[in-house]
């Protein structure tokens, strides 16, 4: 069975374990904008083998635009991934599980849409350089969803923190 637990200690945040094999997110919703930006502090776990989608954090709408960053296990090295629209890209490499990461997504509906990625570390420090993506489609955004990506076998407790989301300017957020 899916859970959430509600444990705000100061040093954990919020925690999420999706065990039954579903793809599972918790989703707040709004009503759609052309331009946002979403910014959450996230705590990735140690995955035993390579996987992608472990944790979702992201935003979209129902017509499939997304912007999206996903925790990935590839030969041994884990990564941000992040997903303008299937426009993939990877942010940072030889990142450390167990630690946290603020990760920024700012989408403006113009034109094709542009997605901008960036990804900080616990002391504030940039992660890679910023990824600037067009997206396939200009269509608004209403929802930011975290869980995870696809199904999963194994249990994956994530923690995530100080969730934001601005559709009013939708600057790019920082830690």
């Amino acid at each position: 069975a899916d859970s959430v637990a509600v444990l705000d200690t100061g040093t954990n945040g919020l925690s999420g374990n999706f065990t039954d094999g579903n793809a599972n997110r918790i989703t707040v919703n709004w009503t759609a904008t052309d331009s946002v930006s979403f910014g959450v502090w996230v705590k990735p776990p140690t995955m035993a083998s390579d996987a992608t989608g472990i944790i979702f954090a992201g935003m979209d709408n129902a017509a499939s635009t997304r912007a999206y960053f996903a925790w990935r296990r590839s030969g041994g090295n884990y990564d941000w991934r992040a997903d303008a629209d299937g426009s993939t890209s990877s942010i940072g490499s030889s990142l450390t599980p167990d630690a946290w990461y603020f990760l920024s997504i700012k989408y403006v509906k113009s034109g094709s849409g542009s997605c901008v990625f960036e990804v900080y570390n616990i002391t504030g420090i940039q992660v890679g350089s910023t990824l600037t993506e067009t997206s396939s489609s200009a269509n608004q955004v209403d929802r930011v969803r975290i869980g995870n990506l696809s199904p999963i076998t194994t249990a994956a407790t994530f923690y995530w923190d100080d969730l934001m989301v601005d559709w009013t300017s939708a600057n790019l957020m920082n830690p």
